[in-house]
């Protein structure tokens, strides 16, 4: 799976109406609202796995939506 290359995170900020990153200076943190976010991507990617392992019939392929 490809992240799209011209990904914007105060983009998604926007349209989620929250920080989903604290910055600084000198460094940045993860909000409590983009570590949720986070662990549902990575639920997400996990199901999307499972499902093209189960229903394809030549076992792990990639699937675009």
């Amino acid at each position: 799976m490809e992240m799209e290359k011209n990904f914007n995170p105060q983009a998604l900020e926007g349209e989620l109406q929250t920080k989903l990153i604290r910055r600084t200076t000198k460094k940045f943190e993860i909000t409590p609202e983009g570590q949720q976010l986070y662990e549902y991507a990575v639920a997400l990617i996990r199901l999307q796995q499972k499902a093209v392992s189960e229903l394809s019939n030549t076992g792990v392929r990639e699937l675009h939506i």
